[in-house]
């Protein structure tokens, strides 16, 4: 997606002020899985390139998402830097304000898993959407007992509708236009079977506003 990525870290410690990763504004923000070539095991990676191009300004490895609101977010993992002993990892958080298309409103949501179970791709595409603003947080979860990553949908307007709720939630990848969360569903107690968690996850992309019809276009239409 496009983003604006800046560090708060120097070689693990906290910068004063936040450092563009890159001079552009018209940067990537990608979140893909790699094989390690050290270890040959699969990681998740974060990676800034610029617009158009593949080639790769900044990494960040095992990111973890700690907060998104809006279109800002924030992304804590591991960066390495070559040093004479060999690759040097520091700790490094980056600060990503999403830049969404025109008339972005927020987001849509299309639900991932079904009881537990990965829905196949090609189910996807016609599955029911559910729209609002993300927000992830953190939060003491009183099923796990202990402080996890939250993701909730809110509606754009008031309502009594119980919308979409992740716990111990975190990115899964990111692509140039959409990205997916992934986490667990409570499922609260039903008649003599206990409150459970099960698996689930959305698949998110921006939500875009229909621009209101001119008299003149409304007139075409006809």
């Amino acid at each position: 997606m496009l983003a604006r990525v800046s560090q708060r870290r120097e070689d693990g410690a906290k910068l004063a002020e936040v450092l563009p990763v890159w001079d552009s504004t018209a940067t990537e923000l990608l979140i893909v899985n790699v094989t390690d070539q050290g270890s040959r095991r699969p990681t998740k990676v974060a990676r800034v390139r610029p617009v158009g191009e593949q080639r790769i300004v900044a990494e960040l490895l095992s990111p973890k998402l700690v907060l998104l609101d809006g279109w800002e977010m924030l992304l804590s993992g591991l960066q390495e830097k070559m040093a004479p002993q060999g690759r040097k990892g520091s700790a490094q958080t980056w600060h990503c304000r999403l830049t969404p298309p025109k008339d972005a409103i927020g987001f849509k949501i299309t639900s991932t898993c079904q009881d537990g179970v990965v829905l196949p791709r090609r189910a996807l595409y016609d599955a029911s959407k559910s729209k609002g603003h993300i927000r992830v947080f953190q939060q003491f979860n009183q099923s796990m007992r202990r402080y996890a990553i939250h993701a909730e949908l809110a509606p754009y307007l008031e309502s009594t509708y119980q919308y979409p709720h992740l716990v111990d939630c975190d990115l899964q990848w990111m692509s140039e236009e959409r990205f997916e969360l992934g986490g667990f569903r409570v499922v609260c107690q039903q008649n003599d079977r206990p409150e459970y968690l099960t698996r689930d996850g959305w698949l998110c992309e921006f939500d875009i506003a229909k621009p209101e019809l001119t008299k003149t276009q409304a007139r075409e239409l006809r």
